[in-house]
């Protein structure tokens, strides 16, 4: 995919990736994830819809891994996340 977007911009993969860290502050795949990250939050803010339906809607593997990348990079879980915002 990378290969793929680098052709279209007429760059290499290379140069493409030093351009996303100097623009947007991660490296391609990170960026990734947080776009990744950022949907499923909307989702589970805004829908009833599971967790397993929203990992797969966002493009993780399985629920465990969007639980493991909200830990990781939001300091949450899916069901804290869903929860804290029914509150607000």
């Amino acid at each position: 995919k990378l290969a793929e977007l680098a052709r279209f911009a007429g760059m290499s993969v290379r140069a493409i990736s030093h351009l996303f860290v100097d623009e947007l502050g991660f490296p391609p795949m990170r960026y990734q994830l947080e776009l990744r990250l950022n949907h499923a939050m909307r989702l589970l803010r805004h829908t009833d819809h599971s967790i397993e339906v929203i990992s797969e809607e966002c493009g993780f593997p399985n629920r465990y891994y969007l639980t493991r990348m909200l830990s990781k990079y939001r300091k949450t879980t899916p069901a804290a996340f869903r929860a804290q915002m029914r509150h607000l």
